[in-house]
């Protein structure tokens, strides 16, 4: 019996950590509520109610599952433990540990029929030294050649230094730099989604942000990968390269929801041609990154991946973005008159809504207000829907008395 873990030992997450969590979880949930209230009251906005409930639900899980995730370890075995589930295995059951798909996870003998266990993120829990002592005195590494192998790949790797202690360097260097770089990306989807106050440089923060991770991938791309695992021919291993994806793709989460919420095309297919152009400019621009680089770079399939999904996603949102909030052409006026008026109070926010006569190009319809323009007018009354051209000449509107 081993003596230092002769008592059972519960290790739950830090209390910073779950601070965060549960402050990321509560904004998520605001979020999905915020666009249950805009898909409720609109018409031909189903979009924004599917995802509204799923963002609540998942702030709400992600929540409850913070409060109840724990490990727990003792002389005999391991529990790990969520709100949806509860993973044992005994130490006399369990083959070792190991990486799969870039996480740590315990491997249960394979005549048992058990599911494995993953620990990729005992870091962030209460004494994770002691579950890594734990690991290593009960469980054998059953990854222990292929790890030797990934760290010669790095230490041969000449663009990094050319002694062992100037790639370690090298390595500490770049990874403490994709954390600051990480760091502030989440920093900035916060700002923008949230409380995008000034909104023209939370907007521009937002937009230039990604282009400047393209560029630091572009300089260091010998060094930095855009996922933390790599994959070849045969195998799916965790890198030791540092990854830049949370910067790239953290500042979007935020913009998608500024394109939603804050602005409204008048026809939505306007921004096909935009965005197509877009795509054709970023997608060369990683491809010559990609060609450029070196071949563990180049055969990194997750690294294409997470390219081109950034490469389209980039592409439709920033310019209804662009389109709207740095538009100074001329408006035209349409009036139209107030067929009903409704107050929606649950789902919170609150939500007022007009419904409008044919406009213009429009056939009328619900359109969301604010709670100054709703209280001004009344049925029967004429409001006037502003329509402007649009910078990318994607024709847009907002309502006026």
């Amino acid at each position: 019996m081993n003596k230092k873990f002769n008592t059972e030992t519960e290790h739950t997450i830090k209390t910073g950590w779950k601070i965060f969590l549960c402050l990321f979880a509560g904004a998520i949930a605001a979020g999905g509520v915020y666009l249950i209230g805009l898909g409720v009251t609109g018409k031909n906005e189903w979009i924004l109610l599917i995802v509204g409930i799923a963002l609540t639900l998942f702030g709400v899980i992600v929540y409850l599952d913070i409060r109840a995730t724990k490990i727990i370890i003792s002389q005999y075995g391991i529990v790990r433990k969520g709100i949806f589930s509860r993973k044992e295995l005994l130490i006399t059951d369990i083959e070792g540990y190991g990486m799969k798909l870039g996480k740590l996870y315990l491997k249960p003998k394979s005549e048992l029929g058990k599911k494995a266990i993953y620990l990729n993120d005992v870091p962030y829990f209460t004494n994770p030294g002691g579950i890594s002592d734990w690991l290593m005195m009960n469980c054998k590494n059953l990854d222990a050649g292929q790890h030797h192998a990934s760290a010669n790949e790095v230490f041969n790797d000449s663009s990094l230094g050319n002694s062992s202690d100037e790639v370690l360097i090298a390595l500490k260097k770049a990874k403490r730099l994709c954390s600051w770089l990480n760091y502030t990306g989440a920093a900035i989807c916060i700002w923008v989604f949230v409380y995008p106050r000034p909104y023209d440089y939370a907007i521009l923060t937002g937009i230039i942000y990604p282009l400047l991770m393209v560029v630091v991938f572009f300089l260091k791309r010998d060094t930095i990968i855009l996922d933390s695992k790599r994959r070849n021919e045969s195998s799916v291993k965790p890198s030791l390269y540092p990854s830049l994806s949370t910067a790239l793709f953290m500042p979007l989460v935020g913009l998608s929801v500024r394109a939603f919420v804050d602005y409204k095309l008048v026809h939505l297919g306007d921004v096909f041609l935009p965005a197509l152009i877009m795509i054709i400019i970023l997608g060369v621009v990683f491809y010559s990154i990609l060609t450029g680089a070196k071949e563990k770079i180049r055969s990194s399939t997750s690294t294409r991946v997470y390219a081109t999904i950034f490469v389209i996603a980039y592409s439709f949102i920033v310019p209804v973005i662009v389109n709207c909030n740095f538009d100074s052409g001329e408006p035209k006026v349409y009036p139209a008159k107030i067929i009903s008026q409704a107050i929606y109070e649950n789902p919170k926010p609150i939500i007022y809504n007009l419904t409008l006569t044919k406009w213009g190009p429009s056939e009328g319809g619900d359109i969301e207000v604010s709670k100054s323009l709703y209280e001004q007018v009344k049925k029967g009354d004429t409001v006037h829907v502003i329509v402007k051209p649009g910078l990318f000449k994607m024709p847009w509107f907002y309502i006026a008395r």
